[in-house]
């Protein structure tokens, strides 16, 4: 989110195997392959990303380690 200027992260939730990252942003948050690479090396493989945004919006980013 760094990469996205007046993006924060809210929080993270972890269920099962899924990691939901719960964020504030007043533009479009970047494409979900950016935000799935910058996880590389910060999340063992095997779990699953969606990331939900303050308009209610959940997109699926895709799942670590491939």
């Amino acid at each position: 989110m760094s990469s996205t200027p007046g993006a924060s992260v809210d929080g993270v939730d972890l269920h099962a195997r899924t990691f939901r990252i719960r964020v504030t942003s007043i533009t479009n948050l970047p494409a979900t392959d950016e935000l799935l690479q910058s996880l590389s090396g910060r999340v063992p493989g095997g779990f699953t990303i969606e990331v939900s945004d303050t308009k209610g919006e959940t997109i699926e980013v895709g799942k670590t380690g491939g």
